[in-house]
């Protein structure tokens, strides 16, 4: 190599590690008409004891979302219009396995089928301010009329769907993807913390540590730790005439990669451990407790950014 190929060529690298080690800030950042789609993947193995019996369940639940950047707004909050496009679920536990998948519909469970093809095409408008915490949500009750009619039988499905496709559960994942970014310009090995509380079958509180690992190609790359436990004062869930209540806690950890072009997160990768009691209650039982494990993983993928 001539050394005037090399001195350039050393002098490009130092201009791409001083970049890189400046402060970058994350932000939303997006244009109107913009289009993108997630798909998000949660696979869930729930270990539960009750009176000396152990039961185990697996499940995955997929869902693919395409979004639509609708306006921005003089103060930076962007308009968003998130369609669901794509399904999948699967269940494997003692009392019954099935699954079902909207890109192959004749092949999974019928009755699995009929609940979640409704939910296709399903809506949801969000505005989203440029630290990506979620200002408004709004979707239709799709489940609502789906159950208008439902016996008591249906009811614990609508519940099980209302934790993962209800207006809490889909706000939950959109926030995801927001939620991470820190409301300061960051350099490599900086740290932040964000707070959240969802609801879905429990309500969960978690604090997390984010870290920023590396820049590289546009992309910041993230690690992250945190824990989560159970909202003691949260009401009971109700589930087919019986009260659960959860006590639960334990680690989360994970990375996540962000386009510093958009703020929105790219690919994630995250692990939810948590271990504790359930508490069950009837009129016909009484109280009894249940010791419960699960571990969640939920990825995500984005295209189109």
């Amino acid at each position: 190599m001539k050394i005037s190929n090399l001195v350039l060529a050393l002098g490009i690298m130092t201009l791409l590690a001083c970049a890189a080690s400046k402060p970058v800030t994350l932000a939303i950042n997006m244009a109107k008409g913009n289009e993108f789609s997630i798909e998000t993947s949660t696979n869930t193995v729930v270990d539960v004891n009750v009176m000396g019996q152990a039961q185990k369940s697996l499940s995955t639940q997929t869902v693919g979302t395409k979004y639509q950047i609708m306006d921005v707004m003089p103060n930076g909050n962007v308009a968003l219009k998130g369609t669901i496009m794509s399904m999948a679920s699967s269940t494997d536990n003692a009392q019954a396995s099935m699954s079902y998948d909207s890109k192959k519909p004749n092949d999974g469970d019928a009755s699995l089928a009929s609940l979640m093809t409704p939910i296709l095409g399903h809506e949801m408008n969000i505005v989203m301010d440029q630290q990506g915490e979620i200002v408004t949500f709004e979707q239709e009750d799709v489940l609502e009329k789906m159950f208008a009619n439902a016996d008591e039988s249906m009811m614990a499905a609508k519940a099980t769907m209302e934790g993962q496709y209800g207006e809490d559960g889909m706000r939950n994942i959109v926030q995801a993807f927001g939620s991470v970014l820190p409301n300061k310009p960051i350099k490599k090995g900086d740290t932040w913390t964000k707070s959240s509380t969802t609801k879905n079958a429990m309500t969960l509180m978690t604090n997390y540590t984010y870290t920023l690992n590396e820049r590289k190609e546009g992309k910041a790359y993230l690690s992250v730790v945190g824990t989560t436990k159970s909202d003691p004062t949260a009401a009971p869930a109700d589930m087919m005439g019986m009260e659960i209540r959860y006590d639960m806690s334990g680690p989360v950890k994970g990375t996540l990669v962000v386009d510093e072009k958009t703020g929105w997160t790219i690919e994630s990768d995250i692990e939810q451990t948590m271990k504790g009691t359930m508490k069950i209650k009837n009129e016909m039982i009484g109280e009894i407790d249940a010791q419960m494990d699960m571990v969640a993983t939920t990825t995500t993928k984005a295209t189109g950014l």
